[in-house]
C-alpha cells in the first residue's frame, strides 16, 4: 500500500470527517449562486451514483465530504496558499478513506472537480505552433506510457493512488505558477501551452477523463481507455500536422489522416487487452475524438469509452 494501514475509533473518524467537511464548507461559502447551483447538481448526481452502487449510508456521507473537499481544488477564488490548503485537505481525506477503496476516492474527486471546472472555460480560438504541439504531444505520450506501466506492473490500488497524487500535485503546481507569474515554473509551464489557453487546462481535462476510467472500470479496461487518450491521441496529432491533407467534413479542425492514425493506433494497442473487440472500440473512440462536442476530446473519449465498457463490464 502507498498509505499505511491504520484504524481510528469510529467516533474519532466521525469527528475528523466533520472537521474536514466544515473546512471545505468555509471555502464553498465564497461561491456565487451559479457555482452553488452547479455544486448542488453534482452533489445530487453523486448521491444517485453512490446509491445505485449500494455503497451504504455511512460511505455515502464520507463520499459527500470528499466531493466538497475536492470541489475546492478548482475554485475560481483560489490562490497559491489556498490551493495548498485544499491539497492538504485532499491528502488527509485520502489517507482516512484509503481502506474503503481508491475507486471511492476517485469518484469523489471526479464529481467534486467536475462541479467547479465549468468556471474554467477555455478560449474558443487558440493559437499554436508546430513546435509547441510537438512538445505537448511528446510529454503527453511519455506521461501516458509511464502511467500505463504503473497499471501493468503495480497493484491496482497503488497505481490509482499514484495517479490521484499526481493530479493533486499538478493542480497545486498550476495554482502556484498562476500566482507567481514571474517565477521559473510559470515561464517553463507556458512553453507547453497554446497561446490564449489557460495554464494546465488540457492536462486537467485529461486527468478528469482518467478519473472516470479508474472510478468505474476494471484494470484491463482502464488500460484500453489510456491507450486511446494517452497514446493514440497525441500520435494522431503529430502525424496529422506533419502530413496535413483533407479535413473531416463534420470538424474542420481535425484531419482525415489524423483520425485514421487514431483508429489504427487505438486498435493495435487495444487488441493487446481485449483482442478483436478493440476494432469497434477504436472506431468509436476515433469518431468521438473527431466530433465537435464543445469539450476537450480527451475527456469526451474517456467518457464515451467508459460508458461502453462499463455496460460490458456489468453485463
Amino acid at each position: 500500500m502507498v498509505f499505511s494501514s491504520f484504524e481510528l475509533p469510529f467516533y474519532v473518524q466521525l469527528l475528523v470527517y466533520f472537521l474536514l467537511a466544515a473546512l471545505a464548507l468555509l471555502r464553498i461559502m465564497r461561491y456565487n449562486s451559479n457555482e452553488m447551483r452547479i455544486l448542488v447538481a453534482f452533489f445530487i448526481a453523486g448521491m444517485v451514483i453512490f446509491w445505485v452502487e449500494g455503497v451504504g449510508p455511512n460511505n455515502i456521507v464520507i463520499l459527500a465530504v470528499g466531493l466538497l473537499i475536492f470541489n475546492g481544488l478548482l475554485g475560481s477564488h483560489s490562490d497559491g496558499i489556498d490551493s495548498m490548503f485544499h491539497v492538504a485537505l485532499s491528502i488527509a481525506y485520502m489517507v482516512l478513506t484509503y481502506e474503503i477503496g481508491v475507486a471511492f476516492i476517485a469518484q469523489a474527486m471526479l464529481l467534486g472537480m467536475l462541479g467547479s471546472i465549468t468556471s474554467l472555460k477555455e478560449p474558443r480560438f487558440r493559437i499554436s505552433t508546430k513546435t509547441i504541439e510537438l512538445k505537448r504531444d511528446v510529454l503527453h505520450i511519455v506521461a501516458g506510457a509511464l502511467l500505463m506501466l504503473c497499471f501493468i506492473f503495480l497493484q491496482n490500488a497503488e497505481a490509482i493512488t499514484i495517479l490521484l497524487l499526481v493530479i493533486l500535485i499538478g493542480l497545486f503546481g498550476i495554482r502556484y505558477a498562476e500566482t507567481n507569474k514571474r517565477g521559473a515554473l510559470y515561464r517553463y509551464a507556458y512553453t507547453f501551452e497554446r497561446s490564449g489557453a489557460r495554464l494546465g487546462h488540457g492536462a486537467l481535462w485529461l486527468g478528469l477523463g482518467s478519473l472516470i476510467a479508474i472510478a468505474f472500470l476494471n484494470n484491463t479496461y482502464v488500460l484500453l481507455v489510456f491507450s486511446a487518450t494517452f497514446i493514440a491521441d497525441p500520435l494522431a496529432t503529430i502525424v496529422g500536422i506533419a502530413l496535413g491533407g483533407p479535413k473531416l467534413p463534420y470538424n474542420k479542425s481535425k484531419s482525415v489522416v489524423g483520425s485514421a492514425v487514431y483508429f489504427v493506433v487505438a486498435a493495435i494497442i487495444g487488441s493487446i487487452f481485449v483482442g478483436v473487440w478493440a476494432l469497434p472500440l477504436a472506431l468509436a473512440a476515433a469518431m468521438i475524438e473527431g466530433a465537435r462536442l464543445g469539450m476537450d476530446d480527451n475527456f469526451t473519449v474517456s467518457l464515451g469509452l467508459t460508458l461502453i465498457l462499463f455496460a460490458a463490464q456489468v453485463a
